[in-house]
């Protein structure tokens, strides 16, 4: 049986495409261990069960213990010595390692697995170009860490086409290829049939069309554009909800917009939900409006559960998973007017709306976790008979 280590930085929000993924991994040829850097175990219980967890503060006894975490007085760098140790120790006793987060996670791992004389795979889940553009990251102090680490790596795997691209041609990688994201679609519309949390059932009155948002209160995420396209709607009329699932620094702000635009009654914060499913499936639209995605899980989400998306059209992401607008509307970054006039169309257009459902349920195979499941295995494997 192979031993695959995979290093994550939590087990909240977007690890679930992990999971998602594990589900259609041959678990009898592969024994998976995760190795958690922080102690955010939210989708624990969403792996299989064949799967072992581990955080990366340890009993003397070298499994997970009380001890989570890390004391809040010890520095940054004594953080990274310590996972090093905990990676270094873990990638021993394994044949491949795999780093499931880009930049300083796989600087860690690529060192540790150097040191261990292992194979390492990393990926990469944003657009490490925008990234640096809209200072989410500091290119300074990464690219020097990227064009050292990088290269090492026995591959480094985009989550969309235009990230691997961005890869090869912004920092001249040659090891670099594509496997792009997916979702365990049957699970989605599984999570779906569930009942709506009480809190947010008489937000979905028959009466009143609800636009959802799912994702980080962040800045790449561009709500702010978002909250002043509803603006722009309701100021014409046009009366619908919009509700924001997800957590992050600007909630503050953005209802403090929201006021500002007289639009607080119609804009509904709802935090994080575990299961945000129940709650797209039953909305009439998803609207993505973020500044920079690497491949914009929800949009598939959405897309498996036939519901209408408007989306801004980054670099990457929102393009590929809508198949050039066939399964939704695209619209420029940053541009509350067209992302206003888009979501007008989704409220007003029922042939449009039954289109855009009509086409989803008829062939979203793109998304499917099985067919990302085979790429892995056969990286997996490329990289095994490596090491021999």
């Amino acid at each position: 049986m192979r031993k695959i280590l995979i290093v994550v930085p939590h087990l909240y929000g977007s690890m679930r495409l992990l999971a998602d993924n594990m589900r259609y991994l041959d678990l009898e040829q592969y024994r998976i261990t995760m190795l958690v850097l922080e102690p955010v175990l939210t989708l624990q219980d969403e792996f299989p069960p064949q799967v072992k967890i581990v955080t990366a503060a340890y009993t003397k006894a070298g499994k997970a213990g009380a001890r989570l975490g890390y004391p809040i007085d010890r520095s940054k760098l004594r953080r990274w010595a310590h996972r090093f140790f905990q990676v270094w120790r873990e990638a021993k006793r394994h044949d491949l390692v795999i780093s499931w987060s880009e930049l300083t996670p796989t600087y860690v791992t690529v060192a540790a697995g150097a040191l261990a004389r292992r194979p390492v795979i990393g990926w990469v889940h944003i657009h490490l170009s925008r990234t640096f553009e809209l200072r989410i990251r500091p290119r300074w102090a990464h690219s020097p860490a990227i064009r050292l680490f990088y290269p090492i790596l026995r591959r480094v795997v985009g989550c969309s086409r235009p990230v691997s691209d961005d890869l090869q041609t912004s920092f001249g990688l040659k090891n670099v290829t594509c496997i792009s994201n997916t979702v365990d679609i049957q699970r989605i519309r599984k999570c779906a049939l569930e009942e709506i949390e009480g809190d947010l059932r008489e937000l979905y009155s028959p009466s009143t069309p609800v636009i959802i948002n799912v994702a980080a209160l962040e800045p790449q995420k561009g709500q702010e554009v978002l909250i002043q396209a509803h603006a722009l709607v309701i100021g014409k009329g046009l009366a619908h909800r919009l509700l924001l699932v997800g957590d992050g620094t600007r909630r503050k702000e953005l209802a403090a917009l929201a006021k500002a635009l007289d639009v607080s009654a119609t804009v509904h914060f709802a935090g994080f939900r575990k299961n945000p499913y129940t709650l797209i499936a039953r909305s009439s639209a998803l609207v993505l409006s973020s500044h920079m995605e690497g491949f914009a899980l929800v949009l598939a989400e959405a897309l498996a559960l036939g519901v209408p998306i408007v989306s801004t059209d980054c670099e990457a992401g929102p393009r590929e998973v809508l198949q050039d607008g066939r399964f939704g509307l695209l619209v420029p970054v940053n541009d509350k007017e067209k992302l206003a006039a888009a979501m007008e169309r989704i409220l007003t257009e029922i042939e449009l709306r039954e289109r855009l459902t009509h086409e989803a349920q008829g062939d979203c195979s793109h998304i499917d976790a099985a067919r990302s499941a085979a790429q892995m295995e056969s990286l997996f494997e490329e990289a095994l008979v490596g090491r021999a």
